[in-house]
């Protein structure tokens, strides 16, 4: 015996950008129609849903489609993909920089390291992916002539600011990440993602992160990654804005 059931789906098209206004018919066939549906959704309501939310929920609840939590982030759509590369390295002679950053839960911490390479790009790496906090600054002191400088996000709120007065007594070059220079570190890394002028070796965390995280704008202009909003651990995506922004604090061989 045949079963007659048939299912059918109201989504957008694969492939069609979120705010596609025929998708977003497509996804919610009684938009606009409140001779049909009473309270219905508008479309304006719909464009400023895609304003709010994050891209994956976006994503499912909005143009009905299946996604995984890798999808959107603070990039431009694609470009973080698009500016991976395995064979990256920097130049023979850069300056090597460090940032070190901490999970909120403090269970986990990422060291980046970025350098620029012969064509002016900056080169970043996940150098540790590692659990607790203790090894991190007698790995640092071991490792000490393999980098010029260690970004560490100052302020009380930050998870490794606990760790900066250790680093200053083991002696290490400690450039101190704080205030303005957040947001401004997050719109330097925006650029260069867009003009692709960074390369970066594939992880899976910074991935996750740099596709799924959530902005947060501040109130005199730009924006950081919301850490607390975003769907998952953003610590090494703050290490990647850290290191980046840090090679700008270092003379750079000519």
């Amino acid at each position: 015996m045949c079963s007659s059931d048939l299912f059918f789906e109201w989504s957008m098209a694969p492939g069609l950008p979120r705010n596609h206004p025929q998708g977003l018919m497509q996804a919610n066939p009684s938009c606009n129609h409140d001779e049909v549906t009473p309270n219905c959704i508008t479309y304006r309501a719909l464009i400023s849903g895609l304003r709010t939310s994050p891209a994956h929920i976006a994503e499912a609840e909005i143009c009905c489609r299946e996604t995984t939590i890798g999808v959107g982030g603070p990039f431009p759509e694609g470009m973080w993909e698009k500016t991976i590369n395995p064979d990256a390295k920097p130049a023979d002679n850069a300056k090597i920089v460090v940032c070190v950053e901490v999970s909120n839960r403090r269970d986990q911490t990422y060291i980046i390291r970025a350098g620029l390479g012969t064509d002016g790009k900056a080169v970043l790496g996940v150098w540790q992916d590692k659990a607790g906090t203790d090894w991190v600054v007698d790995f640092l002191k071991e490792q000490r002539k393999t980098f010029s400088s260690v970004v560490v996000r100052a302020g009380a709120a930050s998870p490794v600011f606990a760790l900066l007065a250790d680093m200053q007594k083991a002696k290490l070059p400690v450039t101190e990440w704080k205030g303005n220079e957040i947001p401004a570190a997050h719109g330097q890394m925006f650029d260069r993602v867009r003009d692709e002028t960074i390369q970066h070796l594939p992880h899976g965390g910074l991935e996750t992160a740099a596709t799924s995280a959530v902005e947060r704008f501040m109130p005199g202009g730009g924006w950081v990654v919301d850490i607390n909003k975003s769907p998952t651990d953003t610590a090494v995506l703050y290490a990647a804005v850290g290191a980046v922004w840090g090679l700008g604090k270092v003379p750079q061989p000519p």
